[in-house]
């Protein structure tokens, strides 16, 4: 299937086979993905007998990039031969992966402990790809690695921005960006997302509205989602 890539990808494409190490980042839908696997096909084809290594924190993301890629991917991990009993990896200097080029995905989740192991088990390594958004999923322990570096800009940075799950115009990626930049002005929009004003009525009573208001024109509940953003509250929602 051919893949056409826009200007900014393209970019990111001639910035990595140009640098040593580099970080790909950009909120869900920006073409993250397609753009890694755009990379490593790109790599096979033209440099096949470089060592690629893909790796993710979980098995999970792991699976996916294997299925994007068709090239054997595990968990970070796994990579490094980390042994459960003695907490230790069994590659490290004296035993250095055996890659050429080392691409990490869900890169947000990589704590510094996680990040320290991984260089230090790199040291053949000629290309590394970090990818992830700094604004989704954490570092799963201490240190906040990618957000890090990428504000210490001692790394190339090829941000995404672009979203191609959403339509054009959509006031939801919009409203996305600027809560991301600090900008809560939600009261400005009105055609995708609608703002309500809790503090003068029941939070419950506005969802129950609402939900009766979705029914009424045709939705299911299955169409419905109510989100929230603490375990338990005056509203009663267990998420």
């Amino acid at each position: 299937m051919r893949i056409d890539f826009d200007d900014v990808q393209l970019n990111a494409i001639k910035e990595f086979m140009a640098s040593n190490m580099m970080i790909l980042t950009g909120g869900p839908g920006t073409g993250k993905s397609t753009l890694l696997s755009g990379i490593v096909t790109l790599l096979q084809k033209n440099m096949p007998w470089l060592q690629i290594t893909l790796c993710a924190p979980t098995g999970r993301a792991a699976k996916r990039m294997e299925a994007l890629t068709n090239v054997q991917a595990s968990t970070v991990h796994s990579a490094l031969r980390w042994d459960l009993e003695s907490n230790q990896f069994g590659m490290h200097e004296d035993n250095p992966l055996e890659a050429d080029i080392l691409i990490v995905d869900e890169f947000s989740m990589v704590d510094i402990w996680l990040f320290s192991n991984l260089l230090k088990a790199s040291g053949r390594v000629k290309k590394f790809l970090f990818v992830g958004d700094q604004n989704r999923l954490p570092s799963v322990g201490s240190g906040f690695v990618l957000g890090d570096l990428i504000a210490s800009k001692a790394i190339p940075t090829i941000e995404l921005e672009r979203n191609y799950r959403q339509e054009s115009g959509s006031q939801v990626i919009d409203l996305a960006v600027n809560m991301n930049q600090g900008i809560f002005e939600v009261e400005s929009y009105h055609r995708d997302v609608k703002f309500f004003d809790a503090r003068y009525g029941s939070v419950k009573d506005i969802v129950l509205k609402l939900v009766d208001q979705a029914l009424s024109k045709g939705y299911s509940l299955r169409d419905i989602q109510v989100r929230h953003l603490c375990m338990t509250a005056l509203s009663g929602l267990i998420t």
